[in-house]
């Protein structure tokens, strides 16, 4: 892949792509299971259950297991959810760093004057601090999170709804066929494919303990500066 085979337009995931969040998330899930009693979770099973927003990350946590045989009380996850919150406020992404090919990728798109766009699963209270912490908010254009976009009866649409891929690039003002995916598990990849724009997966990244390659993006790269 060449440099001038980038397209004028970035849609990047978050966690696992650009932020390696794990340590941060664990902390969290960990202070959410030690207030119910329950014990530690650690990181390496936390980077198995993260991509598919806050409260499914705590109700794998709750299940100790990604996809969870039965459905749990509801009551009880919306109060840990309510824990998890508070624990990963405190934690004020302290341990969350960029990957090694981030800034200079984010460099070079801004030199190139690329429109890039954030679009993670994370809830907007998490992920806007984020970006300003780790100073990198303002190379992106619009940023959409886990709960930007409602469908009509009032439920979150998220990736890989293709709806919520669109609703970056509404914002960006940006057309379908200028854009990319850049993401790291089957919600980015899949997201893209049901938009109908190409894929790219870094391997580094949290896939819940499936493959990248798996899920079929185009292009596959170990760091984000081999796109350059």
């Amino acid at each position: 892949m060449t440099r001038t085979a980038l397209p004028e337009t970035l849609l990047l995931d978050l966690d696992g792509t650009l932020v390696d969040s794990a340590p941060d998330l664990a902390a969290a899930v960990d202070t959410m299971l030690a207030e119910l009693g329950r014990a530690p979770a650690g990181v390496e099973k936390t980077r198995l259950w993260v991509g598919n927003g806050a409260r499914k990350l705590v109700e794998r946590a709750l299940a100790d297991a990604f996809d969870p045989a039965t459905p749990g009380d509801k009551g009880f996850a919306d109060h840990a959810e309510s824990l998890f919150y508070r624990a990963y406020h405190a934690c004020n992404g302290h341990h969350s760093q960029l990957y090694t090919g981030a800034m200079p990728f984010l460099e070079a798109g801004r030199a190139r004057e690329s429109r890039l766009a954030i679009v993670t699963n994370k809830p907007a209270e998490f992920t806007e601090p984020l970006l300003e912490r780790l100073g990198i908010a303002r190379y992106f254009g619009a940023t959409v999170s886990g709960d930007s976009l409602l469908g009509d009866n009032g439920t979150v649409i998220r990736k890989p709804d293709p709806a919520h891929l669109q609703l970056a690039l509404d914002r960006l003002g940006a057309p379908t066929d200028s854009a990319w995916m850049i993401g790291d598990s089957g919600s980015d990849i899949l997201g893209a494919r049901n938009l109908g724009i190409p894929s790219v997966a870094v391997t580094y990244g949290y896939s819940q303990g499936t493959p990248v390659a798996d899920y079929g993006p185009d292009w596959i790269v170990n760091d984000l500066t081999e796109l350059l």
